[in-house]
């Protein structure tokens, strides 16, 4: 195998993480509009989901390896402590909705 080549399977697995990340994220985004969620949930969704969309990294690029944490670690962290911050219920009934507006 070539130097920097993937194999089918780690592609796979990739686009599979890729795609329950913009699902989580559609979710969050119908979350905003429920009436039945908190405003301290609110404002952290939001908060979590500009930095997302934003190009303003935690890491400066002008570290060549480090700026790349931002993208692997930090986002998906925000977004883990975005969904854990939302009310079970809710959360589960904007993934039902994400689902009908979004079918995979």
């Amino acid at each position: 195998m070539a130097e920097g080549s993937w194999s089918v399977r780690a592609r796979l697995k990739w686009i599979d993480w890729v795609r329950a990340v913009l699902k989580e994220a559609r979710a969050l985004r119908l979350v905003l509009r429920d009436p039945r969620t908190p405003w301290y949930t609110r404002w952290f969704v939001t908060a979590t989901l500009l930095y997302v969309v934003s190009s303003s990294d935690f890491i400066p690029g002008f570290l060549p390896i480090l700026r790349d944490i931002d993208e692997l670690f930090v986002i998906p962290f925000a977004l883990w402590c975005a969904i854990r911050v939302v009310p079970r219920e809710i959360m589960a009934d904007c993934r039902t909705r994400a689902l009908i507006l979004h079918p995979p």
